[in-house]
């Protein structure tokens, strides 16, 4: 349970984190210090987190319970209402979703404070702020706990009672951010950022250069100045007398390899979110089957890792025992990625029908349509082609038997 006391420090306490750990990591040469709001601002890091936030927050998560011969959605129970509707009375569920993922991928560690009733069960899921959140290992009681600021008290809340999603750790305890593997690349970025806004300036590079053959007075070339910058200025055609002449400049080569050394550090970020190019705009080499391609293994690489270490805290921590003896487990449903779809959706509904897996009400609850209200609804339906491997054998026997039966027959004919 949270306390509401001020914390202090246990005999015997050591850390696997501390409360600055994220504030202190960073210290780079290339652009000046890099943080947590410098590193969100920039829009590799933006593009690849709002990728993953949104993809994951758009799954929705059901409880669901394993009986005899069915699966069955446990509306009822409350822990579906928290997962799949309203954690807490601030945020909706998508949302909820959306800023774990963020805090994870900023942060190396999202947490959340699971409030319970009286009999255990989970009322409502409360965010934790990661900077101020800290697990702690007290050597006395051999058991973790976490620690929290909260309008500038401390409060230790038991392990049970808290959601701790963490990304790659060294430790099993603590994540680590993605952003201590980027610092390099995004102090390049935020360096050539800077460099790349003045270089588009006027101030930065001239559009072109007026040549005389004639030697001219610094109070014409003043006069001069003036007057092509007025011209310019109002998107006009200069006119230029006696023999000056217009020269464009173009843009140094190597200013154009510095502009595709940017575009590699996006990539770089871009991979160690394992967020495929196409997602953050980078569309040079993409074709419709690469794509395709892409997003496939987009889904089996990224997201079903994220999904699993989510419902394996979820299952760990919101349900009780009674939940796991009665076949409960948190799942999400990735059949949302196929919603935009609607050929790959048809295609799998009918592979499915096809093998018994789903019946027509199946299919049509997970279209939100009516279901059918009799006998017909509930009936699987199989092809008569396949055979259980155990007989295989037997059918082909008697088969052959049966083939070889009637071709006698019609030879006796025959002779008849």
């Amino acid at each position: 349970m949270l306390l509401s006391k001020k914390a202090s420090r246990p005999r015997n306490e050591t850390y696997t984190g501390n409360l600055n750990w994220f504030n202190t990591m960073f210290n780079t040469d290339a652009a000046g210090r890099v943080d947590e709001e410098t590193a969100i601002r920039t829009s590799e890091v933006y593009a690849c987190i709002k990728v993953l936030a949104d993809d994951m927050a758009k799954y929705p998560i059901s409880l669901l319970a394993k009986k005899e011969r069915t699966i069955e959605r446990e509306i009822n129970h409350p822990v579906y209402r928290l997962l799949k509707k309203q954690p807490n009375e601030f945020m909706t569920a998508f949302v909820w979703k959306r800023l774990m993922i963020t805090h994870m991928m900023v942060y190396g560690n999202a947490y959340c404070y699971i409030n319970r009733n009286n009999r255990g069960q989970a009322e409502e899921i409360l965010p934790l702020n990661p900077l101020t959140t800290a697990k702690r290992y007290d050597s006395d009681k051999k058991k973790y706990f976490y620690m929290t600021q909260l309008n500038n008290k401390s409060y230790l809340i038991d392990a049970d009672d808290v959601l701790h999603f963490m990304d790659l750790s060294l430790d099993g305890h603590v994540g680590l951010s993605p952003i201590q593997v980027i610092r390099y690349n995004l102090s390049t970025n935020i360096g050539g950022n800077k460099h790349q806004s003045s270089f588009y300036q006027k101030s930065a590079i001239p559009r072109g250069i007026l040549k005389s053959a004639e030697v001219i007075s610094p109070d014409n070339k003043k006069k001069l100045r003036e007057a092509w910058y007025e011209v310019n200025n109002d998107e006009d055609v200069a006119v230029v007398d006696g023999a000056l002449e217009f020269q464009t400049i173009t843009i140094p080569q190597k200013d154009a390899q510095f502009i595709e050394s940017m575009k590699f550090n996006k990539l770089q970020i871009a991979s160690i979110y394992k967020v495929p190019p196409h997602k953050v705009g980078e569309l040079d080499r993409a074709t419709f089957s690469n794509i395709e391609q892409q997003s496939l293994q987009y889904v089996i690489n990224t997201i079903l890792p994220l999904v699993t270490n989510i419902e394996q805290e979820l299952d760990s921590k919101l349900l009780t025992i009674v939940d796991e003896e009665e076949g409960r487990y948190c799942k999400f449903n990735l059949e949302a990625e196929l919603r935009g779809d609607s050929e790959s959706r048809a295609k799998f509904y009918e592979t499915m029908q096809k093998i018994g897996a789903y019946t027509i009400n199946n299919v049509l609850s997970l279209e939100d349509m009516e279901l059918i209200d009799n006998d017909l609804g509930e009936t699987r339906f199989g092809n008569l082609n396949l055979v259980p491997l155990d007989i295989m054998r037997d059918y082909q026997l008697a088969k052959a038997r049966s083939k070889t039966s009637d071709e006698g027959g019609d030879k006796k004919d025959e002779q008849k």
